[in-house]
């Protein structure tokens, strides 16, 4: 057992090495996700935008082709009436002519309000296109942060990982359980912990004589009563040249 109780004080010091590389990142990892949803946002919307204004134009030529074009057949029809000989051509074609102009009249509402729409998909298209450079500048500059820190550590992570699978390793199966199940409830992820003064390195709270003493044996895994740690001496741990 004491075996198992060593090795869990190396892993226990090692996660919290890893931990505290974890912690000097600081909310680097959530910025860095939260700018790339923003940026991603900004550019689906972006790319709307600019399918929307793209049919908005389509839509202006068409009217405006469709106008030109009644324009068109409106000269046509009024020519037409100097030509006519019975009162009844000439009622027809001034029906023509009527309808033709309700028509151009129409499609030239549908061009202004098309033109206004336009107009506004256009404003909203430029801030959209400032929203995305400015988010592009947010998620480059946060992504370059937490890639230099994850840098600055990598040699020391990569150590300390290996480490770990080797204490892990040697580990029984149902210690390693404990240690994790321990570890997964524990602020800052400490599950094994010192005897302090006859204190509980965790939560500080004192342990009884007799569990003191036999902490300090080492023969068996001993819990703190109160928060559920491992417990360790650091007598045992120098004892065995670990500490």
């Amino acid at each position: 057992m004491k075996n198992n109780l060593l090795n869990l004080v190396q892993l226990q010091l090692v996660d919290s090495a890893l931990f505290a590389i974890e912690k000097e990142k600081g909310d680097l990892p959530n910025r860095v996700n939260s700018s790339k949803q923003k940026l991603d946002a900004a550019e689906d919307d972006l790319r709307l935008i600019c399918e929307q204004l793209i049919e908005q134009k389509t839509q202006k030529a068409r009217l405006e082709l469709e106008i030109k074009t009644c324009m068109s057949k409106k000269n046509e029809y009024e020519e037409k009436l100097y030509a006519v000989t019975s009162n009844k051509e000439y009622d027809a074609v001034t029906l023509e002519i009527e309808a033709i102009t309700a028509r151009i009249d129409e499609s030239e509402t549908d061009l202004i309000n098309c033109i206004d729409d336009e107009e506004k998909t256009g404003s909203r298209q430029e801030e959209l296109e400032k929203l995305v450079v400015e988010c592009k500048t947010e998620y480059g500059q946060v992504t370059k942060a937490l890639k230099k820190s994850i840098e600055s550590n990598a040699e020391k992570e990569k150590k300390l990982l290996s480490d770990r699978s080797g204490f892990e390793d040697a580990l029984t199966v149902q210690v390693k359980r404990t240690y994790d199940r321990i570890r997964k409830g524990k602020s800052a992820g400490l599950a094994v912990v010192p005897v302090e003064r006859d204190s509980c390195g965790g939560c500080f709270n004192q342990i009884p004589p007799q569990k003191v003493m036999e902490v300090r044996d080492g023969d068996k895994l001993i819990s703190c009563e109160y928060c559920g740690r491992i417990l360790y001496s650091k007598e045992t741990m120098a004892a065995a040249a670990i500490n």
